[in-house]
């Protein structure tokens, strides 16, 4: 072999060693995003009774130390989503909605929340009242950011 490929190969196999992912840093989220279900007295609930409005609030805080910005392609920041358990969503909040194609910057300084409120009816995506039962709720921006979805919540309807 040339001197020159045999430095190659040694410099590839150097470069390799110890080249384990597993040891790789774990992705440290720049947002926290929680989701709370509220009552119409504004207590954090569970369970609803059938008919009861839910108030879904999406809580957004940046992680760093750092002002961080974030740039949507739409009027459209956030959305929720009810869902059967483990299934077929029910209900979307921006479900049959248009948003403007306007440009949108939502900026967090360090530490920041924001927090994002819409109120659900118990009504499905096709209009009619949804049967009782439990459900998971979860809200999320729509951006493609660590830490940008919120947790699930499981819930009934009673």
């Amino acid at each position: 072999m040339p001197p020159l490929t045999v430095l190659v190969v040694v410099l590839v196999l150097l470069g390799s060693a110890g080249c384990d992912h597993d040891d790789a840093e774990p992705i440290i989220p720049a947002l926290l995003t929680t989701l709370e279900l509220r009552n119409d007295a504004g207590e954090v609930r569970t369970s609803f009774a059938a008919g009861e409005s839910i108030t879904l609030v999406l809580n957004v805080t940046n992680l760093t130390s750092n002002r961080r910005v974030f740039d949507f392609p739409t009027t459209q920041v956030y959305d929720f989503v009810v869902s059967e358990p483990g299934g077929l969503d029910v209900w979307v909040w921006s479900h049959g909605m248009a948003f403007p194609a306007t440009a949108t910057r939502l900026d967090f300084e360090p530490g920041e929340t924001k927090q994002f409120t819409e109120v659900w009816t118990q009504i499905d995506n096709d209009g009619e009242p949804v049967p009782v039962g439990s459900y998971e709720a979860t809200g999320y921006l729509v951006i493609d950011v660590a830490g940008s979805r919120s947790n699930v919540v499981l819930f009934s309807i009673e």
